[in-house]
Protein backbone atom coordinates (compact mmCIF):
# COMPACT_ATOMS: atom_id res chain seq x y z
CA UNK A 1 0.00 0.00 0.00
CA UNK A 2 1.67 3.26 -1.11
CA UNK A 3 0.86 6.27 1.10
CA UNK A 4 -1.32 8.84 -0.58
CA UNK A 5 1.28 11.62 -0.12
CA UNK A 6 3.97 9.60 -1.97
CA UNK A 7 1.61 8.86 -4.86
CA UNK A 8 1.37 12.58 -5.57
CA UNK A 9 5.14 12.78 -6.34
CA UNK A 10 6.33 12.32 -9.88
CA UNK A 11 9.44 10.25 -10.54
CA UNK A 12 11.71 13.30 -11.09
CA UNK A 13 10.61 14.74 -7.73
CA UNK A 14 11.40 11.47 -5.94
CA UNK A 15 14.82 11.34 -7.61
CA UNK A 16 15.52 14.93 -6.53
CA UNK A 17 14.65 14.11 -2.91
CA UNK A 18 16.96 11.10 -2.95
CA UNK A 19 19.82 13.26 -4.21
CA UNK A 20 19.21 15.76 -1.41
CA UNK A 21 19.75 13.05 1.20
CA UNK A 22 23.21 12.39 -0.23
CA UNK A 23 24.50 15.96 0.14
CA UNK A 24 25.54 15.70 3.84
CA UNK A 25 27.67 12.68 2.93
CA UNK A 26 29.77 14.72 0.54
CA UNK A 27 33.48 14.06 1.08
CA UNK A 28 34.62 17.53 1.99
CA UNK A 29 38.23 16.48 2.33
CA UNK A 30 39.00 14.66 -0.88
CA UNK A 31 42.38 16.23 -1.54
CA UNK A 32 44.57 16.93 -4.50
CA UNK A 33 48.33 17.38 -4.24
CA UNK A 34 47.68 20.27 -1.87
CA UNK A 35 44.53 22.05 -0.81
CA UNK A 36 41.02 20.64 -1.23
CA UNK A 37 39.54 19.47 -4.50
CA UNK A 38 36.47 20.97 -6.13
CA UNK A 39 34.08 18.89 -4.05
CA UNK A 40 34.75 21.31 -1.19
CA UNK A 41 33.67 24.26 -3.32
CA UNK A 42 30.26 22.64 -3.58
CA UNK A 43 29.87 23.20 0.14
CA UNK A 44 29.23 26.83 -0.71
CA UNK A 45 25.96 25.75 -2.27
CA UNK A 46 24.72 24.29 1.04
CA UNK A 47 22.53 26.38 3.27
CA UNK A 48 24.62 29.05 5.00
CA UNK A 49 24.47 28.98 8.79
CA UNK A 50 22.45 31.87 10.26
CA UNK A 51 25.19 33.98 11.81
CA UNK A 52 25.54 37.74 11.98
CA UNK A 53 27.82 39.53 9.55
CA UNK A 54 30.25 40.27 12.41
CA UNK A 55 30.33 36.58 13.40
CA UNK A 56 31.08 35.56 9.82
CA UNK A 57 33.89 38.11 9.57
CA UNK A 58 35.32 36.92 12.90
CA UNK A 59 35.46 33.33 11.62
CA UNK A 60 37.33 34.41 8.47
CA UNK A 61 39.85 36.48 10.45
CA UNK A 62 40.28 33.58 12.90
CA UNK A 63 41.02 31.16 10.05
CA UNK A 64 43.54 33.57 8.52
CA UNK A 65 45.24 33.84 11.93
CA UNK A 66 45.52 30.05 12.00
CA UNK A 67 47.13 30.16 8.56
CA UNK A 68 49.76 32.68 9.58
CA UNK A 69 50.77 31.57 13.08
CA UNK A 70 53.79 29.46 13.98
CA UNK A 71 52.23 26.38 15.60
CA UNK A 72 53.64 23.77 13.23
CA UNK A 73 50.22 23.05 11.64
CA UNK A 74 49.63 24.99 8.43
CA UNK A 75 45.91 25.58 7.90
CA UNK A 76 46.59 27.41 4.63
CA UNK A 77 47.14 23.94 3.16
CA UNK A 78 43.45 23.24 3.78
CA UNK A 79 42.26 26.06 1.51
CA UNK A 80 41.23 25.40 -2.11
CA UNK A 81 44.08 26.90 -4.10
CA UNK A 82 41.81 28.42 -6.74
CA UNK A 83 40.40 30.70 -4.01
CA UNK A 84 43.77 32.31 -3.31
CA UNK A 85 44.57 35.43 -5.27
CA UNK A 86 47.79 35.20 -7.28
CA UNK A 87 48.06 31.40 -7.21
CA UNK A 88 49.79 30.05 -10.32
CA UNK A 89 49.12 26.40 -11.04
CA UNK A 90 52.31 25.89 -13.04
CA UNK A 91 54.63 27.40 -10.40
CA UNK A 92 55.94 25.29 -7.46
CA UNK A 93 54.26 26.24 -4.17
CA UNK A 94 57.56 26.83 -2.38
CA UNK A 95 58.06 29.77 -4.75
CA UNK A 96 54.62 31.24 -3.98
CA UNK A 97 54.89 31.72 -0.22
CA UNK A 98 53.69 35.35 -0.48
CA UNK A 99 50.19 34.26 -1.53
CA UNK A 100 49.76 32.80 1.98
CA UNK A 101 50.62 36.04 3.76
CA UNK A 102 47.89 37.66 5.83
CA UNK A 103 47.14 40.60 3.49
CA UNK A 104 46.75 38.38 0.43
CA UNK A 105 44.54 35.89 2.29
CA UNK A 106 42.33 38.78 3.43
CA UNK A 107 41.91 40.01 -0.15
CA UNK A 108 41.27 36.46 -1.37
CA UNK A 109 38.67 35.52 1.26
CA UNK A 110 37.07 38.95 1.77
CA UNK A 111 37.27 40.81 -1.56
CA UNK A 112 34.33 42.99 -0.43
CA UNK A 113 33.66 43.07 3.33
CA UNK A 114 30.34 44.85 2.74
CA UNK A 115 28.97 42.00 0.61
CA UNK A 116 27.24 40.02 3.32
CA UNK A 117 26.31 37.11 1.06
CA UNK A 118 29.89 36.54 -0.13
CA UNK A 119 31.21 36.84 3.44
CA UNK A 120 28.60 34.37 4.70
CA UNK A 121 29.44 31.87 1.93
CA UNK A 122 33.16 32.11 2.71
CA UNK A 123 32.57 31.75 6.46
CA UNK A 124 30.40 28.69 5.84
CA UNK A 125 33.15 27.10 3.73
CA UNK A 126 35.82 27.76 6.37
CA UNK A 127 33.58 26.38 9.11
CA UNK A 128 33.16 23.18 7.08
CA UNK A 129 36.92 22.95 6.57
CA UNK A 130 37.56 23.30 10.32
CA UNK A 131 34.79 20.87 11.19
CA UNK A 132 36.26 18.13 9.00
CA UNK A 133 39.98 18.93 9.12
CA UNK A 134 42.32 16.36 10.65
CA UNK A 135 44.61 19.20 11.77
CA UNK A 136 42.26 20.37 14.53
CA UNK A 137 42.75 17.07 16.37
CA UNK A 138 46.52 17.69 16.52
CA UNK A 139 46.31 21.14 18.08
CA UNK A 140 46.80 21.15 21.84
CA UNK A 141 48.30 24.65 22.08
CA UNK A 142 47.08 27.64 20.07
CA UNK A 143 49.10 30.86 19.83
CA UNK A 144 46.99 33.76 18.52
CA UNK A 145 49.04 36.60 19.99
CA UNK A 146 49.15 39.92 18.14
CA UNK A 147 46.66 38.88 15.42
CA UNK A 148 44.46 42.02 15.60
CA UNK A 149 41.39 39.88 16.35
CA UNK A 150 38.15 41.58 17.41
CA UNK A 151 36.27 38.34 18.10
CA UNK A 152 36.83 34.61 18.50
CA UNK A 153 34.27 32.51 16.60
CA UNK A 154 32.14 29.70 17.99
CA UNK A 155 34.03 27.42 15.57
CA UNK A 156 36.81 27.16 18.15
CA UNK A 157 34.72 24.33 19.61
CA UNK A 158 36.12 21.98 16.93
CA UNK A 159 39.55 22.06 18.63
CA UNK A 160 38.56 19.37 21.10
CA UNK A 161 42.14 18.60 22.24
CA UNK A 162 43.05 22.22 22.96
CA UNK A 163 44.61 22.65 26.42
CA UNK A 164 46.43 26.00 26.05
CA UNK A 165 44.99 29.12 24.36
CA UNK A 166 46.93 32.40 24.12
CA UNK A 167 45.09 35.41 22.66
CA UNK A 168 47.32 38.07 24.24
CA UNK A 169 47.40 41.55 22.68
CA UNK A 170 44.28 41.57 20.48
CA UNK A 171 41.09 43.66 20.56
CA UNK A 172 38.86 41.14 22.33
CA UNK A 173 36.15 42.19 24.76
CA UNK A 174 34.12 38.95 24.70
CA UNK A 175 34.76 35.23 24.32
CA UNK A 176 32.45 32.65 22.67
CA UNK A 177 30.18 30.46 24.80
CA UNK A 178 31.63 27.38 23.09
CA UNK A 179 34.87 27.95 25.03
CA UNK A 180 33.30 26.17 28.01
CA UNK A 181 33.09 22.96 25.93
CA UNK A 182 36.90 22.77 25.66
CA UNK A 183 39.22 21.13 28.18
CA UNK A 184 41.44 24.18 28.56
CA UNK A 185 44.06 24.17 31.32
CA UNK A 186 45.78 27.46 30.48
CA UNK A 187 44.22 30.66 29.10
CA UNK A 188 46.05 33.94 28.37
CA UNK A 189 43.78 36.92 27.58
CA UNK A 190 46.20 39.70 28.61
CA UNK A 191 46.37 43.05 26.78
CA UNK A 192 42.84 43.05 25.36
CA UNK A 193 39.70 45.11 26.06
CA UNK A 194 37.89 43.02 28.66
CA UNK A 195 36.07 45.03 31.32
CA UNK A 196 35.10 41.84 33.14
CA UNK A 197 36.21 38.23 33.04
CA UNK A 198 33.81 36.54 30.57
CA UNK A 199 31.32 34.11 32.10
CA UNK A 200 32.42 31.37 29.69
CA UNK A 201 35.86 31.46 31.37
CA UNK A 202 34.43 30.67 34.79
CA UNK A 203 32.64 27.66 33.26
CA UNK A 204 35.82 25.99 31.97
CA UNK A 205 35.93 23.15 34.47
CA UNK A 206 39.64 22.27 34.36
CA UNK A 207 41.15 25.76 34.04
CA UNK A 208 44.36 25.95 36.08
CA UNK A 209 46.11 29.12 34.86
CA UNK A 210 44.69 32.47 33.75
CA UNK A 211 46.40 35.69 32.65
CA UNK A 212 44.09 38.74 32.66
CA UNK A 213 46.76 41.42 33.05
CA UNK A 214 46.56 44.79 31.26
CA UNK A 215 42.82 44.68 30.62
CA UNK A 216 40.53 47.52 31.81
CA UNK A 217 38.74 45.16 34.20
CA UNK A 218 36.67 46.91 36.87
CA UNK A 219 34.51 44.07 38.23
CA UNK A 220 35.79 42.02 41.20
CA UNK A 221 37.07 38.58 40.26
CA UNK A 222 34.94 35.55 41.12
CA UNK A 223 36.66 32.18 41.49
CA UNK A 224 33.77 30.25 43.04
CA UNK A 225 33.43 27.95 40.00
CA UNK A 226 37.14 27.12 39.67
CA UNK A 227 38.20 23.79 41.15
CA UNK A 228 41.69 23.30 39.69
CA UNK A 229 42.84 26.91 39.68
CA UNK A 230 46.47 27.52 40.67
CA UNK A 231 47.97 30.44 38.75
CA UNK A 232 46.64 33.95 38.22
CA UNK A 233 48.53 36.74 36.46
CA UNK A 234 47.36 40.33 36.97
CA UNK A 235 48.90 43.80 36.79
CA UNK A 236 49.34 46.23 39.65
CA UNK A 237 46.12 48.11 38.91
CA UNK A 238 44.07 44.93 39.40
CA UNK A 239 45.24 44.06 42.92
CA UNK A 240 42.09 45.45 44.53
CA UNK A 241 39.91 43.14 42.38
CA UNK A 242 41.31 39.93 43.89
CA UNK A 243 38.95 38.27 46.41
CA UNK A 244 40.04 37.18 49.86
CA UNK A 245 41.14 33.64 50.62
CA UNK A 246 37.74 32.91 52.17
CA UNK A 247 35.90 34.05 49.03
CA UNK A 248 37.94 31.76 46.76
CA UNK A 249 37.23 28.71 48.92
CA UNK A 250 40.92 28.29 49.80
CA UNK A 251 41.89 27.72 46.15
CA UNK A 252 45.70 28.15 45.89
CA UNK A 253 46.22 31.29 43.79
CA UNK A 254 49.62 32.71 42.88
CA UNK A 255 49.39 36.41 42.02
CA UNK A 256 52.25 37.87 39.99
CA UNK A 257 52.84 41.13 38.18
CA UNK A 258 52.09 41.04 34.47
CA UNK A 259 55.40 42.65 33.46
CA UNK A 260 58.23 40.41 32.24
CA UNK A 261 61.85 40.55 33.29
CA UNK A 262 64.49 42.88 31.87
CA UNK A 263 65.30 42.65 28.17
CA UNK A 264 68.72 41.21 27.47
CA UNK A 265 71.43 43.30 25.87
CA UNK A 266 71.46 43.55 22.09
CA UNK A 267 73.97 41.95 19.74
CA UNK A 268 75.22 45.45 18.85
CA UNK A 269 75.86 46.19 22.56
CA UNK A 270 77.67 42.85 22.95
CA UNK A 271 79.95 43.57 19.98
CA UNK A 272 80.64 47.16 21.01
CA UNK A 273 81.67 46.04 24.49
CA UNK A 274 83.75 43.15 23.14
CA UNK A 275 82.49 40.51 25.51
CA UNK A 276 85.06 37.70 25.51
CA UNK A 277 84.20 34.13 24.60
CA UNK A 278 83.08 32.38 27.82
CA UNK A 279 85.33 29.67 29.21
CA UNK A 280 82.89 26.81 28.59
CA UNK A 281 83.70 23.14 28.32
CA UNK A 282 83.96 21.44 24.94
CA UNK A 283 80.75 19.47 25.68
CA UNK A 284 78.84 22.66 26.58
CA UNK A 285 79.86 24.32 23.31
CA UNK A 286 78.69 21.28 21.32
CA UNK A 287 75.42 21.32 23.25
CA UNK A 288 74.75 24.96 22.25
CA UNK A 289 75.42 24.22 18.57
CA UNK A 290 73.15 21.15 18.46
CA UNK A 291 70.46 23.06 20.38
CA UNK A 292 70.51 26.01 17.97
CA UNK A 293 70.36 23.74 14.91
CA UNK A 294 67.34 21.98 16.46
CA UNK A 295 65.66 25.41 16.71
CA UNK A 296 66.11 26.07 12.99
CA UNK A 297 63.31 23.75 11.80
CA UNK A 298 59.74 23.16 12.88
CA UNK A 299 58.54 19.63 12.19
CA UNK A 300 59.85 18.17 8.94
CA UNK A 301 62.97 20.09 7.84
CA UNK A 302 62.30 19.14 4.20
CA UNK A 303 59.04 21.09 4.11
CA UNK A 304 59.28 24.50 2.38
CA UNK A 305 57.48 26.00 5.38
CA UNK A 306 59.77 24.45 8.01
CA UNK A 307 62.44 27.16 8.46
CA UNK A 308 62.13 29.27 11.61
CA UNK A 309 63.43 32.74 12.42
CA UNK A 310 66.44 31.12 14.06
CA UNK A 311 67.58 29.78 10.67
CA UNK A 312 66.89 33.08 8.93
CA UNK A 313 69.04 35.02 11.41
CA UNK A 314 72.21 32.98 10.83
CA UNK A 315 74.84 35.10 8.98
CA UNK A 316 74.84 33.59 5.48
CA UNK A 317 78.61 33.84 5.15
CA UNK A 318 78.84 31.32 8.00
CA UNK A 319 76.73 28.72 6.13
CA UNK A 320 78.62 26.23 4.01
CA UNK A 321 77.63 26.24 0.31
CA UNK A 322 75.91 29.64 0.31
CA UNK A 323 76.04 31.28 -3.13
CA UNK A 324 75.47 35.04 -3.13
CA UNK A 325 74.53 35.03 -6.84
CA UNK A 326 71.57 32.66 -6.34
CA UNK A 327 68.27 33.74 -4.67
CA UNK A 328 68.16 32.40 -1.11
CA UNK A 329 64.79 30.64 -1.61
CA UNK A 330 66.53 28.43 -4.18
CA UNK A 331 69.17 27.37 -1.65
CA UNK A 332 67.02 25.77 1.02
CA UNK A 333 69.37 22.74 1.13
CA UNK A 334 72.05 24.81 2.85
CA UNK A 335 69.82 24.97 5.95
CA UNK A 336 69.53 21.19 6.31
CA UNK A 337 70.65 19.77 9.66
CA UNK A 338 73.62 18.03 8.03
CA UNK A 339 74.88 21.18 6.29
CA UNK A 340 74.47 23.37 9.38
CA UNK A 341 76.44 20.84 11.40
CA UNK A 342 79.18 20.89 8.77
CA UNK A 343 79.14 24.71 8.84
CA UNK A 344 79.44 25.11 12.62
CA UNK A 345 81.53 21.99 13.35
CA UNK A 346 83.85 21.70 10.33
CA UNK A 347 86.32 19.70 12.43
CA UNK A 348 85.16 17.86 15.55
CA UNK A 349 88.71 18.08 16.95
CA UNK A 350 89.05 21.86 16.46
CA UNK A 351 87.92 23.08 19.89
CA UNK A 352 88.65 26.73 19.15
CA UNK A 353 86.45 26.78 16.02
CA UNK A 354 83.67 25.03 17.93
CA UNK A 355 83.93 27.57 20.78
CA UNK A 356 83.67 30.44 18.25
CA UNK A 357 80.57 28.88 16.64
CA UNK A 358 78.93 28.32 20.02
CA UNK A 359 79.61 31.93 21.07
CA UNK A 360 78.12 33.28 17.83
CA UNK A 361 74.96 31.18 18.20
CA UNK A 362 74.51 32.00 21.88
CA UNK A 363 74.86 35.69 21.02
CA UNK A 364 72.03 35.29 18.49
CA UNK A 365 69.87 33.56 21.10
CA UNK A 366 70.34 36.44 23.54
CA UNK A 367 68.89 39.03 21.25
CA UNK A 368 66.63 37.39 18.67
CA UNK A 369 63.14 38.86 18.63
CA UNK A 370 61.79 35.36 17.94
CA UNK A 371 62.62 34.16 21.45
CA UNK A 372 60.97 37.16 23.14
CA UNK A 373 57.31 36.31 22.92
CA UNK A 374 57.93 32.62 22.20
CA UNK A 375 55.69 30.94 24.77
CA UNK A 376 56.05 27.31 23.66
CA UNK A 377 59.10 25.45 22.41
CA UNK A 378 58.81 22.02 20.79
CA UNK A 379 62.14 20.22 20.47
CA UNK A 380 60.69 16.73 20.36
CA UNK A 381 62.55 14.04 18.39
CA UNK A 382 65.60 16.24 17.67
CA UNK A 383 68.19 13.65 18.79
CA UNK A 384 69.45 15.97 21.53
CA UNK A 385 71.82 14.58 24.19
CA UNK A 386 71.70 17.68 26.39
CA UNK A 387 70.01 21.05 26.85
CA UNK A 388 72.41 24.01 27.27
CA UNK A 389 72.23 26.76 29.88
CA UNK A 390 71.42 29.09 26.96
CA UNK A 391 67.78 28.01 27.20
CA UNK A 392 67.50 30.70 29.89
CA UNK A 393 67.17 33.33 27.16
CA UNK A 394 63.62 32.16 26.38
CA UNK A 395 62.27 34.49 29.02
CA UNK A 396 58.56 34.15 28.12
CA UNK A 397 58.47 30.38 27.73
CA UNK A 398 55.39 28.72 29.24
CA UNK A 399 55.60 25.20 27.76
CA UNK A 400 58.66 23.09 26.87
CA UNK A 401 58.45 19.83 24.89
CA UNK A 402 61.55 17.61 24.89
CA UNK A 403 60.03 14.20 24.14
CA UNK A 404 61.88 11.57 22.12
CA UNK A 405 65.48 12.71 22.69
CA UNK A 406 68.47 11.19 24.53
CA UNK A 407 68.34 13.37 27.64
CA UNK A 408 69.30 12.14 31.10
CA UNK A 409 69.67 15.51 32.86
CA UNK A 410 68.45 19.13 32.68
CA UNK A 411 70.40 22.38 33.30
CA UNK A 412 70.06 24.17 36.65
CA UNK A 413 68.65 27.32 35.00
CA UNK A 414 65.39 25.41 34.45
CA UNK A 415 64.36 26.04 38.06
CA UNK A 416 64.33 29.82 37.50
CA UNK A 417 62.29 29.76 34.29
CA UNK A 418 58.56 30.54 34.16
CA UNK A 419 57.26 27.62 32.10
CA UNK A 420 54.57 25.49 33.77
CA UNK A 421 54.33 22.62 31.25
CA UNK A 422 57.19 20.16 30.64
CA UNK A 423 57.20 17.02 28.49
CA UNK A 424 60.30 14.79 28.92
CA UNK A 425 58.77 11.45 27.91
CA UNK A 426 60.75 8.92 25.87
CA UNK A 427 64.21 10.01 27.07
CA UNK A 428 66.90 8.38 29.24
CA UNK A 429 65.96 9.72 32.68
CA UNK A 430 66.30 7.16 35.49
CA UNK A 431 64.70 9.47 38.08
CA UNK A 432 63.05 12.87 38.36
CA UNK A 433 65.77 15.50 37.74
CA UNK A 434 66.59 17.29 41.00
CA UNK A 435 66.19 20.67 39.33
CA UNK A 436 62.45 19.99 38.84
CA UNK A 437 61.99 19.43 42.57
CA UNK A 438 63.11 23.05 43.07
CA UNK A 439 60.70 24.39 40.44
CA UNK A 440 57.62 25.45 42.39
CA UNK A 441 55.58 26.75 39.44
CA UNK A 442 55.56 23.51 37.40
CA UNK A 443 51.99 22.36 36.82
CA UNK A 444 52.05 19.73 34.04
CA UNK A 445 54.80 17.09 33.81
CA UNK A 446 55.03 14.05 31.51
CA UNK A 447 57.75 11.54 32.53
CA UNK A 448 56.32 8.49 30.76
CA UNK A 449 58.49 5.96 28.92
CA UNK A 450 61.75 6.77 30.69
CA UNK A 451 63.82 3.89 32.14
CA UNK A 452 63.11 4.76 35.79
CA UNK A 453 64.73 2.42 38.29
CA UNK A 454 62.27 0.03 39.96
CA UNK A 455 63.56 1.18 43.35
CA UNK A 456 62.88 4.84 42.51
CA UNK A 457 60.17 6.52 44.55
CA UNK A 458 58.85 9.90 43.47
CA UNK A 459 58.75 12.67 46.06
CA UNK A 460 55.45 14.31 46.91
CA UNK A 461 54.33 16.24 43.82
CA UNK A 462 50.92 17.39 45.01
CA UNK A 463 51.03 20.58 42.92
CA UNK A 464 51.76 18.77 39.61
CA UNK A 465 49.49 17.01 37.13
CA UNK A 466 51.60 13.98 36.24
CA UNK A 467 51.60 11.68 33.18
CA UNK A 468 53.28 8.26 33.56
CA UNK A 469 53.33 4.94 31.70
CA UNK A 470 51.90 1.66 33.10
CA UNK A 471 55.33 0.43 34.28
CA UNK A 472 55.79 3.49 36.51
CA UNK A 473 52.80 2.95 38.81
CA UNK A 474 55.04 1.57 41.58
CA UNK A 475 57.15 4.75 41.78
CA UNK A 476 54.22 6.97 42.77
CA UNK A 477 54.29 8.33 46.32
CA UNK A 478 51.56 7.01 48.61
CA UNK A 479 50.07 10.43 49.29
CA UNK A 480 49.62 11.56 45.66
CA UNK A 481 46.11 12.43 44.49
CA UNK A 482 45.12 9.81 41.96
CA UNK A 483 43.01 12.37 40.09
CA UNK A 484 46.23 14.28 39.26
CA UNK A 485 47.88 11.24 37.60
CA UNK A 486 47.29 10.11 34.00
CA UNK A 487 48.39 6.70 32.72
CA UNK A 488 49.21 7.16 29.03
CA UNK A 489 50.22 5.05 26.03
CA UNK A 490 53.21 5.80 23.80
CA UNK A 491 51.20 8.36 21.82
CA UNK A 492 50.24 10.28 24.98
CA UNK A 493 46.64 9.04 25.03
CA UNK A 494 45.13 8.27 28.42
CA UNK A 495 44.51 4.55 28.93
CA UNK A 496 42.59 4.70 32.13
Amino acid sequence: MIPKRVKNFTYPKLLFLCLLTLIPRMNVHAKEERGIDKSVIQVKKLEVASQSHEENLSLIHFFIALCTNDNGHNFSQELPLDMIKGYEKNLPLDRQSKIFERDNLLISLIPDSANQTEVANCANLLDKILQDSKLVEKISMMNLRNKNLNFLPESIKYFTNLSVLDVTNNNLSTLPDSLKQLHLHILYIAKNKFVTVPESVSRIAGLASLDISFNPITSPLNFSNFRHFQFLTIDNSQKNLVPTEKEVNNIPVTITGGEKGPIHKSIRWIHQNKIPIPNRSYEENLSIIHFYIALCHKGDEKSPFSLTNFAREIPLDKVKGYDQSIPIHQQSAIFSKENLLASFIPDIQNKEAIANSAHMLETLLRDLACNKGLWQLDLSNKNLDSIPEAIKYFIELRALYLAGNNLSSLPDVIKDMDFITLDIRKNNFTSIPNVLLKKGNLHFLDISYNPFSQSTKLPSLSHINLSIDPTQRNILPDNIYQSSVRIVDQEGREIR
